[in-house]
């Protein structure tokens, strides 16, 4: 930058920033900016895991749903099984559910269960089937 002469004193003086204090300018941009990045890479990973459980949920709220109707009508029996899922997904997605009377009589419960590639979810129901036998505690 160039010098210029003060009028009082007669002493030149440089106009213009130094390099100190660039230095400073610079280092707390860089702060502001990898504070931001960091900021939207987590609200990124948030909106991706809960754009998952929402599909996830719905999946599994459906699969649910169609295996009560079918223990109702008396397709499945009330009792310990695996089930794949009924309807189709997206291929990295793997749906399985559980069948399973409960210890109540009459009470089956149902686990389905949603993966795909490291994330996992879980939806557990039961259905009340008066004319089912359970799992009694009786000797």
């Amino acid at each position: 930058m160039a010098n210029k002469a003060d009028k009082k004193t007669g002493y030149y003086r440089k106009i213009g920033f130094s390099l100190v204090e660039i230095l400073i300018s610079v280092l707390v941009v860089g702060g502001i900016l990898t504070i931001m990045y960091s900021g939207f890479k987590t609200s990124n990973d948030l909106l991706l895991q809960a754009s998952f459980e929402s599909e996830a949920a719905f999946l599994a709220e459906r699969e649910i749903e169609y295996i009560k109707s079918e223990l109702v009508d008396g397709v499945i029996k009330p009792e310990k099984s695996f089930l794949k899922s009924r309807f189709q997904t997206k291929p990295e997605w793997k749906v399985s559910s559980l069948v399973a009377p409960d210890e109540i009589p009459g009470i089956c419960k149902i686990l389905t269960n949603i993966e795909s590639q490291n994330k996992k979810f879980t939806l557990e129901s039961f259905i009340y089937i008066p004319n089912s036998k359970g799992v009694t505690n009786e000797g």
